[in-house]
C-alpha cells in the first residue's frame, strides 16, 4: 500500500503535504511538469526570474530532484503542460495515463483547491481527478493547498514538531525560483504557513 500525493506542480507537495513526504512509501506524482518549447515566455515565468519558459522549467525540474531527493520519497512527472503554457487539458488523458501508473490499494492525496479568493486551474483539474479515482474506488484524501488556502488552527489536524517544521521551510525554499514569488504575491502567507507547521488533511466528500 501506498500513499500517492498527486502534486499540480513541483512545490505543491512540499508546501502542502509535506507530513506525508519523507516516508518510503510515498510516491509523489508531479502531474503539470511539461517542458514548453524554447519560444514561450509568460508573466509568471517572468515574476519568478526567468522570462524564457523552456529555461524555467528546466531549472525547476533540477529544484524539485534536488528537494524530493533527500527525502525517503520517490517521485514521478507525468509531463502535462502547466496551464499557463497550455490551457485545453485533456483530463480524461490525464486520469487514463494516471490510472497506468496507480495500483490496487493506492491512497491518494489530492488538492482540496477551496480557496474563495483564487483557485488555481491545475489544481482544479487534479481534484476534479482525484474525485473520479474515489468513484473507481480508491481511498481518496484532500490536502489543503498552500498559498491559496489559509490554514487555521481550529482546522488544521496535522501538526509538525519543530524539526519536522525546520525542515519543511529548509526544502520549501530550495524551491527558489517559486518560493519568493509566491510568498510576495501571497502577502506572506506561504511564509507564515509554513512555519506554522500546520497541515490540513481530510478525506473526501462521498
Amino acid at each position: 500500500m501506498r500513499n500517492i500525493i498527486l502534486s499540480p506542480h513541483y512545490d505543491d507537495a512540499v508546501f502542502s503535504c509535506f507530513s506525508k513526504l519523507n516516508d518510503p512509501k510515498t510516491l509523489v506524482i508531479n502531474l503539470f511538469t511539461g517542458i514548453p518549447n524554447k519560444n514561450k515566455y509568460t508573466l509568471w515565468d517572468l515574476i519568478c526570474g526567468q522570462p524564457n519558459s523552456n529555461k524555467m522549467m528546466l531549472k525547476r525540474k533540477k529544484e524539485n530532484a534536488l528537494v524530493l531527493n533527500k527525502l525517503e520519497c520517490y517521485y514521478l512527472d507525468l509531463d502535462f503542460l502547466d496551464n499557463q503554457y497550455e490551457k485545453n487539458i485533456d483530463t480524461n488523458l490525464i486520469l487514463k495515463t494516471l490510472l497506468s501508473k496507480l495500483k490496487k490499494g493506492d491512497i491518494i492525496y489530492a488538492p482540496m483547491a477551496e480557496s474563495k479568493i483564487y483557485k488555481h486551474p491545475d489544481h482544479l483539474t487534479t481534484n476534479q481527478i482525484a474525485r473520479k479515482l474515489s468513484k473507481l474506488g480508491y481511498e481518496v484524501y484532500f490536502y489543503a493547498d498552500l498559498p491559496y488556502m489559509k490554514i487555521h488552527h481550529s482546522r488544521a489536524n496535522v501538526k509538525l514538531d519543530k524539526l519536522e517544521t525546520r525542515a519543511k521551510l529548509k526544502y520549501a525554499k530550495q524551491y527558489k525560483s517559486q518560493y519568493k514569488a509566491t510568498n510576495i504575491t501571497s502577502l506572506g502567507i506561504l511564509n507564515r504557513s509554513i512555519k506554522s507547521g500546520l497541515e490540513r488533511i481530510e478525506e473526501i466528500s462521498k
